[in-house]
């Protein structure tokens, strides 16, 4: 149905590994290499991964003769947290994956997250505008979808602020999101039955009142363009405390190579 977390795939399971195994690397790490590592796994989870396994699955069959019939399954979505990471997800192939969804990570929300941000960056993001947070999610992902001419989605865990729960899901409706998704079990991540309801009810409700979205218009809304460097993102579990990809070792506070060699120059 989807590509599941590419990004944080990357990291549990590509880098977290090697880490491990070569301390030296935890200092040697750079966020170029975290994107590096994400690209390589993301091109091989095309290659391999969700997009070939119907035709895996029927070529499987004794009874289905494929012949020279070769394609990947186009109507995929990209569920990621990592939302940094959208515009190269959505540009690998003209069709696969067809959209980029945003999984929330860990406990997050406008009053909780935007602090962090604040200090961990040094910016002054006012923690009490819903739009704080959601603005700078959604900002990945619609530019993505405006780059690629692809669509987007957002979707609600239980760990979400429920402050902001149906606020998020409105504002991503008036922006251009098409998929808007749910999570029901795993513990915390679990939106309980009756608030996956009423967000439904919410969400539905808003969209008949607002029936007719311009999509080529909302894509080309924006009206500033920030890049980023590459390699550089919001983390994960810990989005807004300056660990990229979520690592303790790509912390915007460890001291790296350069400033070691400064350092020494000084002394």
């Amino acid at each position: 149905m989807f590509l599941d977390e590419p990004a944080v795939g990357t990291r549990d399971y590509d880098i977290r590994p090697k880490l491990a195994k070569d301390p030296a690397l935890r200092k040697a790490l750079t966020p170029r290499m975290a994107f590096d590592a994400f690209r390589k796994h993301f091109d091989h989870s095309l290659l391999e991964g969700p997009p070939q396994t119907l035709m895996r699955g029927l070529a499987a069959r004794a009874d289905v003769g494929l012949g020279d019939m070769r394609f990947a399954q186009q109507n995929l979505y990209s569920w990621e947290t990592m939302t940094a990471t959208a515009a190269y997800q959505l540009s690998r192939d003209a069709h696969v994956p067809e959209a980029m969804v945003f999984e929330p990570p860990g406990r997050i929300g406008t009053r909780r997250t935007v602090p962090e941000m604040d200090m961990s960056y040094g910016v002054q993001i006012r923690p009490d505008d819903p739009l704080s947070l959601i603005d700078v999610i959604i900002g990945f992902l619609r530019g993505a979808a405006r780059l690629t001419d692809k669509s987007w989605g957002v979707s609600i865990y239980g760990s979400v602020q429920r402050a902001d729960a149906f606020f998020w899901l409105t504002h991503a409706y008036d922006l251009g999101a098409t998929r808007f998704f749910f999570w029901d079990n795993a513990r915390l991540a679990c939106v309980p039955y009756g608030e996956y309801l009423a967000l439904a009810r919410h969400l539905k409700g808003h969209a008949a009142d607002h029936p007719r979205r311009d999509f080529a218009q909302l894509k080309k809304a924006a009206e500033v363009v920030i890049l980023l460097p590459v390699g550089y993102n919001l983390g994960h579990v810990k989005m807004g405390r300056g660990e990229f990809w979520g690592l303790g070792e790509l912390n915007l506070e460890r001291v790296n190579s350069k400033r070691r060699e400064i350092s020494r120059g000084d002394a």
